[in-house]
């Protein structure tokens, strides 16, 4: 990276930063609440697996 200039050098840095911060702490991924009836998660999922498959 010794030729790199100093805004691409501070880009590449910043990216490895942001990487390494991403995978040490890995977002939770989001829980269904216990209240939610199946019936409509089921519905979502129908409904999402269209729009990808319409996209």
């Amino acid at each position: 990276m010794g030729r790199l200039s100093p805004p691409v050098r501070a880009t590449a840095v910043a990216s490895a930063v942001v990487v390494v911060l991403l995978v040490a702490f890995p977002a939770t991924p989001d829980a269904v609440p216990s209240d939610l009836p199946g019936s409509v998660l089921w519905e979502f999922r129908l409904a999402s697996l269209a729009e990808t498959a319409t996209l």
